[in-house]
């Protein structure tokens, strides 16, 4: 059963302060993978550089800990807790690779857009 304040938890991005969690990311880190295993990506999310890395989705879980006011006790969080945490830490991961990739506007004038797309790119062979 998930508790009441794990429920509250809603990563997203780093808040100042989700250090202080640091004691219980021995718990999390080994259920990263099995978690990011088992989830579905859904309409606006993709599997990038946050959803990829571990350390990304283990600061999203702290910080929405941090932020919730949920500090528990390593023997007060249950695996079913860590695990729903993971999920929506991946979930807020892969929406915001999703966001960076599809809907940020970095303008034509960026360095990092050249005004074509990156399917376009490996694709220039195709198009005659």
């Amino acid at each position: 059963m998930i508790s009441d304040q794990a429920k509250m938890v809603k990563p997203n991005g780093v808040a100042a302060g989700y250090q202080n969690l640091d004691y219980l990311k021995h718990l999390f880190m080994p259920h990263i993978k099995s978690v990011r295993h088992a989830y579905r990506l859904g309409e606006d999310e993709i599997s990038g550089s946050r959803f990829c890395s571990d350390d990304s989705v283990w600061a999203r879980a702290a910080s929405g800990m941090y932020r919730a006011e949920y500090m528990p006790k390593e023997s007060e969080i249950t695996e079913e807790e860590i695990k729903h945490i993971l999920y929506l830490s991946l979930q807020d991961c892969a929406r915001a690779d999703h966001w960076y990739r599809y809907e940020k506007d970095y303008g034509v004038e960026s360095a990092f857009y050249d005004g074509h797309d990156e399917e376009d790119y490996y694709n220039d062979d195709d198009k005659e």
